[in-house]
C-alpha cells in the first residue's frame, strides 16, 4: 500500500463532520443532536432507511467521540 492511501486525521475528521451533516467542528451538544437526527433518518427498520447509511453514521459519531476523549485525555493534568 502506497503512502496515497493513508489519510489524514484531519480529513477523518472533516470527513465524519460531514457525515453527521456538520460543516466544522462542533460541541458536544451539537455533535449529539447531529447523531440523533442523522440516526433516526436513517434507521433500516424504518421506512426509506438505509443500513449502510446507518453504519456510516455510527461509525463517524463513535470516530468523533474517540478523537474527543483522546483530546480531553492529552489535556488532563497528570
Amino acid at each position: 500500500m502506497s503512502p496515497s492511501h493513508f489519510r489524514s486525521d484531519a480529513d477523518a475528521v472533516r470527513d465524519a463532520l460531514s457525515t453527521l451533516g456538520l460543516q466544522d467542528a462542533a460541541d458536544a451538544e451539537s455533535l449529539k443532536a447531529a447523531f440523533r437526527a442523522a440516526v433516526k433518518t436513517a434507521r433500516p427498520d424504518r421506512p426509506g432507511g438505509d443500513a449502510v447509511r446507518f453504519r456510516q453514521v455510527i461509525a463517524a459519531y463513535r470516530h468523533l467521540q474517540a478523537q474527543e476523549t483522546a483530546r480531553l485525555a492529552l489535556a488532563a493534568p497528570v
